[in-house]
């Protein structure tokens, strides 16, 4: 209509989409041409990839089984998944959920056909999974495929020598470069930012004796299109194959039966939904699209794919995860994209993926109600592997504002997978969303590029329930890039601005690891030893700052059963937070971290390190913060060394500068062990501080805090209740 002259060439269209669901066919491509797409008033469109399934015939397979076939128009290679609606209108059309997106969220999710039983929207791992029996044989898919490691000589180093290791980008703690090109393209991108000796597995075996369901149809397994998913062994995320043969061979282990048998799952494509590898031993899995295991379903459609294996994954920079740059709604190379009061249910992979150029985009009001993976990624690209140095076509996100959203149940598929992850951006800032329910990070910061990024008045409870070592916000900062600022000179940098984390709601849910480190139990929550994870461990914290983080004000966050944690890196400020009960709740066996958690432990020579060669002066200090905790120790630093502090001072150690904090302990306060308060005070640490008795303190003066913390009314005056 604009090339035939109804509008002209700068005027806004708005194109208005009427109520009921629309099924799309092809992906619809919005370019620059100033138009706006809306609902119709009061009208709630549904965009939809499926397509109907009507007018087609069932007929009787056997007595619990069904069986259509497809029409010819569907291309049942590209098919992800099927839903249900129910027969009848059941739900309660007053609910404002419910008029919000009417009968379309009756809908269920059917399982494929798969072993062990489950349904992957509602249970969370080890619920429904079964153990593998170790690896067979893995490849070194880095090595194999002609790697090219990649080092920044003569560039400008952080202005601390801990994270990377003298200023090259490597961790030495495997003493390899992090950015390696993969030429065999096993990821999309062509690369890998992890160390080039990483090893994917090629097959795993299954011993049916030592399950606790030990399946009747294990031989099938190999026959068809099986998919398998197998959880990381420490419970980082997990990986997708698809099933390329099975195979059984008589075992020789001792602990076996004399006639037991090893049953081998060879691999096909996949395995790269998790970027950082890892060793294969007792592993969670379930197999799924068995036709030999349909048994309680009633429905299947035969050589079905998803989204997990459709595409291969990228690594786009030096954190853990992998990520498919794409979503329901993709956005690349464009600004001023404002989507608002969209809801993005059900699907598949990622609700909405920015990818490259995107600046000054706004997300708003949206619902991500049970996707597949993410529910918003935030990916950058940068020339090649190597860090901006003005020389070619630097494509990054930046600007980008999400406000007022509502994530629930993420990581239906996908458990490496957050409500919001990103790398390789600048300045997004994520303010005033609700967040739940996921199984790993909240919101994950992949890298240190750019920084700016601003996390806000959000509330976020019950995040990592199906993952280990982590926290509901995580940040990582392993490479260093040279990039622009806007206060530079032009000459670059690796300093990013300045993140910023602040007055957000953040409750930690169950924790299911084990009770006191990696290993197989008891479980922190007294669980059976099956049912806890593998190398899972305790390690669970509110604000997660790990593997060389910096450039972070953390202030007036509310953390309710956990701490802090503070792994590698410099120039973090922890300033006006309120911690509650950081060791974890009473249901938890108090197994969580102190108040604060820091750990300088990169292995070496440890009387080398961490500042007996040179002083240290990491920048980050913690201070003004007030903590409930059961122990002692609100304080914890694995590489104290006293003959740092006094040789150098308490601010040129790895030690965070800690004054005018307030405690409420159990018992009275020491430090490392070692020193009381005030002896601690003598030596520079927690000047100022106060410590009270825990036994003693209101819970009407902690919820105040927590209030008058987060901008909210409280009744009383908190400094004036004991």
């Amino acid at each position: 209509m604009r090339n035939s002259g109804h509008f002209t060439s700068d005027e806004v269209v708005t194109v208005y989409i009427r109520e009921g669901i629309c099924y799309m066919s092809e992906t619809l491509f919005l370019t620059q041409s100033h138009t706006a797409w809306r609902a119709y008033p009061n009208e709630r469109p549904i965009l939809s990839g499926g397509a109907p399934l009507s007018n087609i015939t069932w007929s009787k397979y056997t007595d619990d089984i069904l069986v259509a076939e497809l029409p010819t128009w569907i291309n049942v290679s590209a098919v992800d998944g099927l839903f249900a609606f129910p027969s009848r209108r059941i739900y309660n059309r007053n609910s404002p959920y419910e008029k919000q997106f009417g009968r379309i969220n009756s809908q269920t999710r059917l399982t494929r056909a798969r072993y062990p039983n489950g349904n992957c929207e509602r249970d969370r791992i080890p619920t429904n999974y079964d153990k593998l029996a170790g690896a067979i044989s893995s490849i070194d898919a880095w090595r194999a495929a002609g790697n090219v490691s990649i080092r920044f000589p003569g560039v400008e180093k952080k202005n601390s020598s801990f994270y990377p290791w003298f200023g090259h980008s490597r961790d030495i703690r495997w003493v390899q470069d992090y950015h390696t090109e993969n030429s065999s393209s096993y990821y999309a991108s062509r690369q890998q930012f992890w160390q080039p000796n990483i090893a994917t597995a090629a097959s795993y075996q299954y011993n049916a004796t030592n399950s606790l369901y030990n399946p009747p149809n294990v031989s099938s397994w190999g026959n068809g299109d099986a998919i398998i998913h197998v959880i990381h062994y420490s419970w980082w995320g997990n990986w997708q194959w698809e099933v390329a043969s099975q195979r059984t061979v008589k075992s020789s282990t001792e602990d076996d039966s004399a006639d037991a048998s090893r049953n081998i799952i060879e691999f096909g494509k996949g395995g790269w939904q998790d970027a950082h590898g890892g060793a294969v031993s007792h592993n969670y899995f379930f197999i799924e699209n068995v036709f030999a295991e349909l048994d309680t379903e009633g429905v299947v459609f035969a050589h079905t794919t998803t989204s997990f294996l459709h595409e291969r994954y990228t690594v786009p920079s030096a954190g853990d995860w992998s990520v498919l740059p794409k979503g329901a709604v993709t956005v690349r190379n464009a600004v001023n994209v404002i989507l608002e009061s969209c809801s993005w249910l059900h699907v598949n992979g990622n609700g909405v993926a920015l990818h490259g150029m995107v600046h000054n985009s706004t997300i708003s009001k949206g619902d991500f109600v049970k996707v597949g993976d993410s529910g918003i990624v935030s990916i950058g690209r940068l020339p090649k592997l190597i860090p901006f140095n003005g020389v070619g076509v630097v494509s990054v996100p930046t600007n980008i504002t999400i406000s007022q959203c509502h994530f629930g149940q993420t990581g239906v598929y996908g458990k490496q997978t957050s409500a919001l992850f990103v790398a390789l951006s600048k300045n997004i800032h994520f303010l005033e969303n609700a967040l739940y329910d996921g199984p790993r990070a909240g919101i994950n910061i992949n890298d240190g590029f750019g920084g700016g990024h601003r996390i806000a008045k959000n509330v976020i409870f019950n995040q990592i329930l199906e993952s280990g070592d982590h926290g509901p916000i995580n940040t990582w900062s392993r490479s260093a890039y040279i990039q622009e600022r806007q206060d530079s000179d032009g000459t670059g940098s690796v300093i990013p601005s300045w993140n910023y984390i602040d007055q957000n709601f953040i409750m930690l849910g169950p924790k299911f690891g084990a009770l006191y480190g990696p290993g197989d139990g008891p479980c922190s929550n007294g669980n059976p030893q099956f049912y806890c994870p593998k190398n899972g461990g305790s390690l669970f914290t509110c604000l997660d700052h790990d593997d060389g983080s910096e450039y972070y004000l953390d202030t007036r966050n509310v953390c309710a059963f956990a701490g802090l944690k503070n792994y590698i890196g410099q120039n973090k400020i922890w300033d006006s937070n309120l911690l509650v009960f950081a060791e974890g709740a009473k249901s938890q066996n108090r197994s969580g971290t102190p108040c604060i958690w820091t750990s300088m432990d990169m292995a070496g020579d440890k009387e080398a390190l961490p500042c007996s060669l040179r002083p240290c002066r990491t920048g980050e200090v913690y201070t003004n913060n007030t903590c409930l905790t059961y122990s002692s120790s609100p304080l914890e630093y694995d590489m104290f060394n006293e003959t740092d502090v006094l040789l150098n001072g308490i601010r040129n150690t790895t030690i965070p500068y800690t004054a005018r904090n307030q405690y409420f302990l159990n018992s009275a306060y020491r430090f490392q062990g070692k020193w009381n308060l005030s002896e601690a005070q003598n030596m520079g640490i927690d000047v100022g501080s106060t410590q009270y008795s825990l036994k003693k303190v209101a819970i009407q003066k902690i919820d105040c805090l927590a209030r008058t913390m987060l901008d909210l009314a409280c009744s009383i005056d908190y400094q004036a209740v004991e």
